[in-house]
């Protein structure tokens, strides 16, 4: 997804809010040190933003995101030029 798109499933709604350069000082392993993308998950019954985090670092917890049966995120690669990201969701699906 695009820096900016969003994307909904009628329970959540995932936006890609920002992608956030590497920073070139910081050292190796420092989240910091690699592209990130901010990312927020939002529950369309009442459009309360549920989680809101930078990817990989700082992350949702588990019970943040569990109504949505969602319990992991994973980054494939942040494109900060032409300002994308591909992320995977990983969870159950509800019976």
């Amino acid at each position: 997804m695009k820096k900016g798109e969003s994307t909904n499933n009628g329970e959540v709604e995932i936006k890609v809010v920002d992608l956030i350069p590497e920073n070139l000082c910081a050292d190796l392993g420092t989240a910091s040190a690699h592209n990130r993308a901010k990312i927020q998950f939002i529950r369309m019954s009442d459009k309360t933003v549920v989680c809101e985090g930078t990817f990989p670092g700082n992350f949702c917890a588990d019970r943040e995101l569990s109504e949505f049966w969602i319990s992991g995120i994973g980054i494939r690669d942040i494109n900060i030029k032409d300002q994308w990201v591909h992320f995977i969701l990983t969870g159950a699906s509800k019976k």
